[in-house]
């Protein structure tokens, strides 16, 4: 498992970037995001991930260092 932070959440949805999740994926690697704002986690297996249990947005944002990325968004279910 690989574990991605992200500082906030957006209604109950969390977003991480689409290189991230394309990493995952070749790697064959569940994920384990964690909300910096509440400390919380979500473990998301590699399974789950292949299902495709996610929204993908079309608009791109640039990058402060190289290229534009996406974003992927997860419905927000904390681990217990």
């Amino acid at each position: 498992m690989k574990t991605i932070s992200v500082k906030r959440r957006f209604g109950n949805l969390v977003s991480i970037r689409d290189y991230q999740l394309k990493n995952l994926l070749r790697n064959r690697q569940g994920v384990v995001i964690h909300l910096v704002e509440t400390g919380e986690t979500m473990t998301i297996p590699f399974k789950e991930l292949q299902e495709r249990a996610f929204q993908t947005h079309e608009t791109h944002f640039v990058s402060r260092w190289k290229g534009a990325y996406g974003l992927v968004d997860f419905v927000w279910r904390p681990d217990d």
